[in-house]
């Protein structure tokens, strides 16, 4: 699957500010403005890219990890799920 730069910059632009970019056979290299690669990676990975850190201020953006972008949905759903069951067994243990 091919990069998104109109999908992926903006996810970028909300920590940080972009310095510069290019594009590489393993995908997009982005140049922040100043230190926090990790954060950026954290953010990029929650959406389900994967990343590596070059440094501080330097992300190698590969493709998206469908297997982990999916696990994480499931996860959310089986959160959201057990939660209204919990509610479901308050409720009917209530009356």
């Amino acid at each position: 699957m091919t990069l998104s730069k109109s999908i992926v910059y903006p996810i970028i632009k909300t920590v940080r500010d972009i310095w510069s970019t290019a594009e590489t056979p393993a995908g997009l290299l982005v140049r922040l403005t100043h230190d926090g690669s990790g954060l950026v990676a954290a953010v990029l990975r929650a959406s389900g890219y994967t990343v590596t850190e070059i440094d501080d201020q330097t992300v190698l953006v590969g493709g998206v990890d469908r297997l982990a972008l999916l696990e994480g949905q499931i996860a959310a759903l089986t959160a959201e799920r057990d939660a209204l069951l919990q509610e479901r067994r308050s409720t009917v243990g209530a009356l």
